[in-house]
């Protein structure tokens, strides 16, 4: 652990907030991270409020008990529309999405899990694997053809949205508005709060439609069941109990939120890796039966999500320092898969790492994510078939944006062909 002054600290810590409210402003986050870690992994910030940024404490973090994913939601969350300022059917938008699974604590955290789990079984998913791959190379069909092309709209964005929409059972002719109005609401910040009014109120407008969408949806599947996915979680229960209605409505957003952002984004940042890593790109090419190590290693080293706050409801330790109740602390797990007292040099990207795996990509603890292993599945074989069929791509440009928004995510990722010489 490094010296350092009080204001240093503050300064410091100030910075780091800075980064947590706008990653996208930070061109190099790993150097800050390095800065926050080097003087403590689980830093006291000004007021009440914690860093963690080593790996060991993300891990305790994550799993404690003690530590309220449902408080903080509540707190960041909860603002974007309330009663008797909003619009009815915008507060009730936001009860919704407090009820997603990210959102909820146990007791409730179990409950809703137990009845819809058994939808996202290995096997279950499994099933899936010839419709992805039969999609997969259809899209590599078309793009065979092409001297250049946007990765991240006509290979990483299809996939998921092809998959989410014929395992939730919503209409291929919906996706695009419905694409449009989840990217419209991923711009509120959910990690430390920070959305300009304009931003909200698109916000509060997206979440009606979306809500609005989902339940005359289920109406439908209840009038003309089927055998998608929201015909399962309709019909699932759990010693008897099942999800009421705006659970069920939640639960078809957070699956579609989760199931195509996330998944596409993280298609892209593996492929900007890749080819920002010229020898692993070749080591790939060459191997392309590495492709989940390498889905493993893009979720340690670039993640979408940078990790979800929590707070404190009692006095608890967490690696040796004492956070008292009603403390705030941020989990950044993409600062815990760059620690190197877990991960020998880091800040490379290394598709050979023997413990790729064990990282904090999907988190840990309760709220492993749902659909990590579909997520891999839909990665593993877009890398593998990938690297087998258009295995000679390089950047078409050297100037890449971010949306600005809590996900790692980029606007475009512009390739081109390369003569097999010049790759």
């Amino acid at each position: 652990m490094a010296d350092a002054r009080p204001c240093e600290l503050d300064l410091l810590a100030s910075e780091f907030f800075d980064y947590l409210a706008k990653p996208w402003t930070v061109d190099d986050p790993p150097a800050l991270f390095r800065k926050i870690r080097s003087i403590d992994p689980v830093l006291k910030g000004p007021g009440n409020n914690w860093f963690i940024t080593g790996f060991h404490a993300a891990d305790e973090a994550y799993r404690s008990r003690a530590l309220s994913r449902a408080a903080s939601a509540n707190e960041l969350i909860r603002p974007v529309a309330v009663v008797g300022r909003d619009a009815p059917e915008a507060a009730q938008a936001v009860d919704i999405i407090l009820n997603w699974l990210l959102h909820t604590d146990d007791p409730q955290h179990a409950r809703l899990r137990k009845i819809v789990a058994p939808a996202f079984l290995p096997r279950a998913v499994n099933n899936l694997r010839e419709r992805i791959e039969q999609f997969v190379d259809g899209k590599l069909d078309e793009l065979e053809s092409f001297e250049s092309f946007d990765f991240l709209h006509d290979f990483a964005y299809p996939i998921p949205e092809h998959m989410i929409s014929t395992i939730l059972g919503v209409p291929s002719e919906d996706m695009p508005w419905l694409v449009e109005l989840s990217g419209k609401s991923s711009g509120m910040n959910t990690v430390v709060g920070r959305t300009a009014e304009e931003m909200l109120q698109q916000v509060r407008d997206s979440l009606v439609e979306q809500v609005a969408y989902f339940r005359d949806l289920v109406e439908r599947k209840r009038a003309q069941p089927g055998v998608d996915l929201i015909d399962a979680l309709i019909a699932a229960e759990s010693d008897g109990d099942r999800l009421n209605e705006n659970e069920l409505v939640g639960m078809m957003m957070q699956l579609f939120a989760a199931g195509y952002h996330t998944t596409a984004h993280g298609l892209a940042n593996t492929m900007l890796a890749l080819l920002q890593n010229p020898d692993q790109w070749a080591l790939l090419r060459d191997n392309p039966s590495l492709a989940p190590k390498v889905t493993e290693e893009m979720l340690r080293y670039d993640p979408p999500s940078q990790g979800q706050p929590r707070i404190a409801l009692d006095d608890v330790t967490i690696a040796g320092k004492a956070i008292r109740a009603g403390d705030h602390v941020a989990i950044v797990l993409r600062a815990a898969n760059r620690d190197p007292a877990r991960f020998e040099d880091p800040d490379r990207f290394l598709i050979s790492r023997e413990a790729t795996k064990h990282h904090l990509g999907f988190g840990t603890g309760i709220h492993l994510c749902l659909g990590n292993g579909l997520a891999r599945l839909e990665m593993n074989i877009a890398i593998e078939r990938l690297a087998k069929r258009l295995g000679h791509i390089g950047l078409a440009t050297s100037r890449l944006d971010r949306h600005h928004t809590q996900l790692a995510s980029l606007k475009s990722l512009p390739v081109r062909k390369l003569s097999k010489r010049g790759a």
